[in-house]
């Protein structure tokens, strides 16, 4: 497999707070799940890894981004993250957003 670097910007300092999210869950919780490594540089996250897995890094945390300019939490709750990549994103009625692996995956929302 091939490796990527990518990058993409909080935008500001409240976005990038409300993106790591409480005790930084939100991204560990991508760094774990994905198995990317990421870099934070005043704003500007730098993912790094297997291509598909930072693909998919990139796609959450642009999903959550776009939680935050919309005013809504950034909940990691509302994301399922798989255990491996090979993914396509697809956004359910409820407004969750669901990345369906050819895998398993770890689902980090809750029943509602």
């Amino acid at each position: 497999m091939a490796k990527k670097t990518a990058k993409i910007n909080a935008g500001s300092v409240d976005a990038l707070i409300k993106l790591f999210g409480s005790c930084d869950e939100n991204i560990n919780m991508i760094k774990d799940k994905l198995d990317v490594e990421v870099v934070n540089n005043k704003g500007e996250f730098c993912f790094s890894g297997e291509e598909e897995n930072v693909d998919a890094a990139l796609e959450v945390t642009k999903k959550l981004l776009n939680y935050i300019g919309k005013g809504e939490e950034a909940d990691i709750g509302r994301v399922c993250i798989p255990s491996t990549t090979s993914s396509s994103v697809s956004i359910p009625f409820d407004s969750s957003i669901v990345i369906t692996p050819s895998l398993p995956t770890f689902s980090i929302a809750s029943a509602i």
